[in-house]
């Protein structure tokens, strides 16, 4: 049986195992249909720990299931979840929200599929809900939390500068690069006002996470030759007080990404520089250069966690192992 798939699959009852078994399991959901090599020594608190695309306690529409693994026609393993059918699959207007956060709703997690990018994904492929558009990882770049988060995501960033930013790739604070910049060029700019301001007041309404990291203190090494970096290198086009130059220079001050969870797109847009989207509305699509070739993976982790914890920003501190890594997967890839 060693060679044998695992078959994952909702069913509404499940007589096979005992209810006892259900006491240690906290809902988990998991991709219907997908299909795992065999482990023999299978658990429960393995079927617990996968995660199920869209799955949401307690939703409309979602009923109590039991999520099941079967290997060469047995069971194998069973845990309750949280399921809903295809035939429901539709959007489901929410009659206590406004006409407009439906509608922002609906593109966010339809057309645009936001959640591709922004959503964390389980070993399986599926969105893990919990953290919902709290920023994710892929092809070495970091997308970014898009929830009103007040460090680390849109919190302070006003319902027309997401309609701005989706529309020309550019707002006040920041400019579109890397994978969003395709998306803006060939998708969001092309979006009427009424949408673009409906997914803009549907963002604003996610509350995002609560909990912020001290910032580091001034007198820290790295913040002492961090500041230095940003000094020589930085300051001439994002200012000595990081503000930038609006649509042209992004404000690192004012930037979430930079203070974002995972550092991997500051690290990549230092390591290789970036080139911001050109649209009819802000054609000019300003760059930034590589600094790979002058500053070590400790300055580059110097200078950006200054960056992260300077102006009243907080964010752990990148490590120089962080850089290095990023700068190995990135050698064979010309993107």
């Amino acid at each position: 049986m060693s060679s044998t798939e695992i078959t994952l699959r909702v069913v509404n009852a499940i007589s096979d195992v005992a209810p006892a078994a259900w006491d240690a399991c906290a809902n988990p959901t998991c991709e219907v249909g997908a299909k795992i090599d065999y482990n023999p020594f299978i658990s429960h608190d393995f079927l617990c720990s996968l995660e199920l695309s869209g799955s949401v306690r307690n939703r409309a529409g979602w009923q109590p299931m039991h999520l099941v693994a079967e290997a060469g026609g047995e069971l194998v393993g069973a845990v309750p979840c949280y399921a809903k059918s295809h035939s429901q699959g539709e959007y489901v207007f929410d009659p206590q929200k406004p006409r407009e956060w439906n509608r922002g709703a609906f593109l966010v997690d339809g057309p645009a599929h936001c959640g591709a990018c922004h959503t964390p994904k389980s070993i399986l492929g599926g969105d893990k809900t919990a953290q919902y558009l709290q920023g994710s990882y892929l092809q070495d770049w970091s997308a970014p939390d898009i929830t009103n988060d007040a460090s680390r995501g849109l919190g302070h960033w006003t319902v027309d500068d997401i309609v701005t930013y989706l529309k020309t790739g550019h707002n006040r604070t920041t400019a579109a690069t890397g994978p969003m910049a395709e998306a803006v060029d060939l998708s969001f700019s092309k979006l009427t006002d009424d949408d673009a301001k409906a997914i803009a007041t549907y963002l604003k309404s996610l509350p995002g996470r609560q909990d912020t990291p001290a910032p580091l203190s001034r007198d820290a090494p790295v913040m002492i030759a961090g500041s230095a970096i940003y000094r020589d290198q930085c300051a001439a086009c994002h200012g000595l007080d990081g503000k930038g130059i609006a649509r042209l220079f992004p404000s690192i001050a004012d930037s979430s990404m930079v203070r974002s969870d995972d550092p991997s797109t500051a690290i990549r847009i230092v390591l290789r520089g970036a080139r911001s989207v050109a649209t009819d509305a802000e054609p000019t699509a300003p760059g930034m250069p590589s600094y790979s070739w002058l500053l070590t993976d400790e300055q580059v982790a110097a200078v950006l966690t200054y960056m992260r914890n300077a102006w009243g920003g907080a964010a752990v501190e990148v490590k120089p192992s962080e850089v290095t890594r990023l700068k190995s997967s990135l050698a064979p890839r010309p993107d």
